[in-house]
C-alpha cells in the first residue's frame, strides 16, 4: 500500500491476525497484551530497567539516591553489553 495509514493498518492487521474490517478494534491495550504475552520475561525486566535510566540520564525521572550522569550511562552501557538472554 502507498498510504502510510494503509500501510500501518496492513502491519497491524498480519502482525495482530485482525482482517482489515476489523481494525477499528486494534486498541494499544491489545497491543501491548500480545507483545508481554510472547516476550521473555528477562528482556522485559532488563527492558524496563533501561527505559527507567534512560528517562534518568536525560532528567525525566530522577533517582533519591543522588547517583551522577555517569553512572547511570555506565549501568546503561553495561546493561547493554554485558546481559546477554538466551
Amino acid at each position: 500500500m502507498i498510504s502510510p495509514i494503509g500501510s500501518s493498518a496492513q502491519f497491524c492487521s498480519t502482525k495482530f491476525g485482525f482482517t482489515l474490517p476489523d481494525i477499528h478494534i486494534v486498541s494499544s491495550q491489545i497491543c501491548s497484551q500480545n507483545f508481554y504475552r510472547i516476550l521473555d520475561p528477562g528482556v522485559a525486566a532488563i527492558s524496563g530497567a533501561l527505559l527507567e535510566l534512560i528517562f534518568i540520564r536525560n532528567s525525566t525521572m530522577s533517582l533519591s539516591l543522588g547517583s551522577d550522569s555517569d553512572d547511570v550511562c555506565s549501568f546503561i552501557q553495561f546493561l547493554c553489553t554485558s546481559c546477554t538472554i538466551s
